[in-house]
């Protein structure tokens, strides 16, 4: 349950620390609930499917900075060979999120938050099938409570509409 709660919040906690370092992001963010939700109103789950452009902010902030560093240990069923390298029977393995989420091999400029790298499809997915990077696992083992993230990480955002915040020092 803890995962549930805190994936979530720190998702967004980097997106918008990120987007903050990016204010051209941020803008195109806003942009974006603007015109699907308007400034009227709050974000419904029934607009996440039109937000394609904050999910790649969320996805790109799980890909830099994933909640955990690895993925839960698990145990080799049989001898196999991973990237040239012999994992015996009953071997346990553990998988670096940010080794994958990371790795020039597979993102180009890995470091920089792009979430444009996620604007491929029709319909942005908070989760990887590829497995290029960990959100919520993939198969019998993903995560249940990726519908429940998808809810309350929408209901955090607002459009600042018209309002100016000032920062106070």
């Amino acid at each position: 349950m803890f995962a549930i709660i805190d994936n979530p919040s720190n998702a967004v906690e980097w997106a918008l620390a990120e987007m903050i370092n990016r204010p051209e992001v941020m803008q195109k963010a806003i942009d974006e609930l603007d015109t699907v939700v308007g400034k009227e109103r709050l974000v419904q789950e029934s607009d996440i499917s039109q937000l394609n452009y904050l999910k790649s902010c969320i996805r790109e902030a799980f890909r830099i900075h994933p909640y955990h560093a690895f993925n839960p240990p698990h145990v080799a069923m049989a001898d196999t060979t991973v990237a040239g390298y012999t994992i015996p029977k009953g071997s346990h393995v553990i998988l670096s999120r940010f080794g994958l989420g990371r790795n020039p091999k597979i993102w180009v400029e890995p470091l920089e938050f792009r979430p444009e790298r996620h604007l491929n499809s029709a319909n942005v997915l908070l989760t990887e099938p590829g497995l290029r990077f960990i959100s919520f696992s993939t198969g019998r083992r993903g995560c249940p409570g990726i519908h429940l993230d998808e809810a309350s990480w929408c209901s955090q955002y607002r459009s600042p509409g018209e309002q100016n915040y000032p920062c106070s020092s």
